[in-house]
């Protein structure tokens, strides 16, 4: 099956609640790669690559988040190209 790549921007009360902790979770979870990060306007991004259903899993889980954490959007830019070969899921 042909791998996907999704772009997020999650933006809600995202930073400082573990968010980035609980996405990397959930993707591991998932067998997904990529990375999430913090951005300096206060949204989240994430790059995932793995199986549609699994993406597709994967941003159903962003969108509830931690306990402490209130997800109010979540953008998502699907595409067949994948931008580089990811190993492992991080956090930077």
């Amino acid at each position: 099956m042909q791998e996907r790549e999704i772009d997020c921007i999650i933006r809600g009360k995202v930073q400082d609640v573990g968010y980035r902790f609980f996405v990397k979770k959930e993707a591991e979870v998932l067998d997904l790669v990529g990375y999430v990060q913090n951005e300096e306007d206060g949204t989240v991004s994430v790059v995932a690559q793995g199986k549609k259903e699994d993406l597709e899993k994967f941003i159903e889980k962003m969108k509830k988040g931690p306990y402490f954490s209130r997800v109010d959007e979540v953008n998502v830019s699907w595409s067949d190209k994948l931008q580089d070969a990811l190993t492992e899921f991080e956090i930077i």
